[in-house]
This record gives structure tokens, C-alpha cells and sequence, in this order.
């Protein structure tokens, strides 16, 4: 269900703020409602927090890639573009390790 709603919703967020290209405001929307969504995930059922977290990353997947290159000069859109995509991929290797530290010593 959230990569079908993430899939689903990627173009039309990212139809909406080419549109307005409030790109920042549609960062801090998403952001702010993934936060929101973690909260309601205690008491919602599982289907409802997977499509909330499917529109969450679409929000933010459709305003980060663009405020990258609005930020960056067009030489350098594919580092900085890059460098992103590592910095967010190197999560997936550091925070299980984190997990498994924390597991082993508090079980």
C-alpha cells in the first residue's frame, strides 16, 4: 500500500509544486505530516498509515529533487543530485547497525 500510494502520488505532488513552485513549503508539509502520521500510526489501522506514508514520501520526494537543482549551479546538479541520493542511501546502512547495537545491549 505505500509504495502504491507513493507511486500513485509522486506525479500529481510533483505536477502541483512545479505549478506553485512552493518547493520549500511542500518540503515543511510533508515533513510535518510524516511526523503527524508516526503519531496517529499508535492508534489508526496499518492500511491508513501506509497511504499516509505513501503521500508523505511523494510530497517529499516531489519537492526535495527540484529544490536541489533550484539551489545548485546546472555544472554541478549531478553531484549535488549525487551526493543526496548517497546521503539519504547511507541510512539504510547505518541505522540497522544503530538497531542492532541497541538490541544487543538492551535486548
Amino acid at each position: 500500500l505505500y509504495r502504491i500510494s507513493a507511486t500513485v502520488f509522486c506525479p500529481i505532488f510533483g505536477y502541483i509544486v512545479d505549478k506553485t513552485e512552493e518547493r520549500f513549503l511542500f518540503l515543511f508539509i510533508g515533513v510535518a505530516t510524516t511526523f503527524c502520521g508516526h503519531i496517529l500510526a499508535i492508534f489508526i489501522h496499518p492500511a491508513i498509515s501506509c497511504l499516509i506514508f505513501g503521500t508523505c514520501f511523494a510530497i517529499i520526494s516531489a519537492s526535495v529533487w527540484p529544490a536541489i537543482l533550484t539551489i545548485t549551479k546546472p555544472e554541478y546538479h549531478g553531484v549535488a543530485t549525487g551526493a543526496v541520493n548517497a546521503f539519504d542511501g547511507s541510512f539504510l546502512l547505518i541505522l540497522p547497525l544503530i538497531n542492532g547495537v541497541f538490541k544487543d545491549a538492551f535486548g
